[in-house]
């Protein structure tokens, strides 16, 4: 089984790109072409959040709108969910700054703080849930959202969702953690991914 991004039709050579993927089941989800650097994985009884980054190259670009980056796993029966952002500007070896987990099952999934060491930092939080239980609550502070929704499946217990958002953090030290709030309880897990300027 897999879940195919496809390829961004502005991607640059230099970008960094971050894919998080959001599987229905316990499992070891594994990025199929070269390059990639895991940030989080995290499993439990019923889904599975991974997040990764690479740099861009020309062999990327030239994979064509059409084609895109595979994230593979064994064989099982349930969906998955995902979102890939691309960013320009940022460190071109170490682009990950910090990052950190969270996850549990009820209403509240909450994404760590975790603590900057640069200035002037993106901070993108990414939420994954099992069945379709996107929550749409986010909290006073204003953040871009850079994906949400759900997976296709008709038998909601083998639904995926995911989402994220993200936050220019110009101080260094500590995020803080973000918690949101869904109307029915779910396995979640919550990533906090630190990104550096260049």
């Amino acid at each position: 089984m897999e879940h195919v991004f496809g390829n961004p039709s502005d991607l640059a050579v230099g970008d960094l790109l971050v894919a998080v993927v959001v599987v229905a089941e316990d499992v070891t989800i594994t990025p199929q072409q070269a390059g990639w650097t895991t940030i989080e994985h995290a499993g439990s009884v019923r889904h599975t959040q991974g997040a990764w980054w690479k740099i861009a190259t020309q062999a990327d670009i030239d994979l064509g709108a059409g084609n895109g980056f595979r994230f593979a796993w064994p064989f099982v029966i349930a969906d998955s969910y995902g979102g890939l952002i691309r960013y320009s500007g940022t460190h071109a070896t170490t682009p990950i700054n910090a990052s950190g987990q969270d996850s549990g099952t009820g209403t509240n999934p909450n994404a760590p703080s975790a603590t900057t060491t640069v200035a002037d930092t993106m901070v993108l939080r990414a939420y994954g849930l099992h069945q379709n239980r996107t929550p749409y609550q986010k909290p006073s502070v204003q953040y871009e959202t850079v994906y949400l929704g759900t997976s296709c499946d008709s038998d909601q217990f083998l639904k995926a969702s995911g989402f994220g958002f993200e936050k220019p953090q110009a101080a260094i030290g500590a995020t803080g953690a973000i918690e949101m709030t869904q109307s029915q309880s779910t396995d979640w897990h919550g990533f906090t991914i630190v990104i550096r300027p260049a």
